[in-house]
């Protein structure tokens, strides 16, 4: 398991190797950046359901002075209703009640649609909380697997130092011993230019 590999602290012992490090750090950057834009998908509708609920809030308070006014409108039509009489006063009070039953049923309608959008907002908002939550975890997650890596590298390069390798020498370089023959002749060659 390469995240138990690297958890243990162990690099010596440990066959994770930066390869399989860089790839899984690969993933998950890829992870948190899809959940970076899943997060900004979210706050848009977040946001824009907020905005909803503001125009809605906006409607019902409008509705409540317009159901306010039709009973208004009921009450005086009540009283005009005692000096009416017969036909006139029937179709002056159904009119009375169906201006009153119809700015109800708006205002109702308008308290059922701002419920629903409350309800739409609060999951989302749930959901959103939730998706910050897994991502605050895969970011800890990125950022330990970052420095387990740079322990990797650090105890390679330590190894590296601890037990260098030997140069072999290229056919143009010359040997300790063929050093040791040509300072001879160097010294000599001092001599003549005295």
């Amino acid at each position: 398991d390469l995240v138990g590999e690297l958890n243990t602290g162990d690099y010596n012992n440990s066959s994770v190797s930066v390869t399989d490090l860089e790839v899984e750090l690969h993933r998950a950057q890829e992870a948190v950046d899809r959940m970076t834009r899943d997060l900004e998908t979210r706050a848009e509708e977040l946001k824009r359901r907020g905005e909803t609920i503001m125009d809605l809030t906006g409607k019902l308070s409008v509705k409540e002075v317009e159901l306010s006014g039709t009973k208004e409108e009921l009450e005086l039509a009540r009283a005009d209703l005692k000096d009416a009489g017969g036909l006139a006063k029937d179709e002056m009070v159904q009119k009375a009640f169906e201006v009153r039953d119809g700015a109800v049923a708006r205002k109702n309608a308008t308290l059922l649609q701002l419920a629903h959008t409350r309800i739409e907002l609060m999951q989302a908002n749930s959901q959103l909380m939730e998706a910050i939550q897994q991502k605050v975890e895969l970011s800890q997650q990125l950022d330990q697997w970052q420095m387990d890596m740079q322990a990797l590298l650090d105890e390679q390069m330590r190894r590296k130092l601890a037990n260098p390798e030997p140069e072999i020498p290229s056919s143009g370089q010359s040997t300790p011993a063929s050093a040791e023959r040509k300072r001879p002749s160097r010294r000599l060659f001092g001599l003549f230019q005295r």
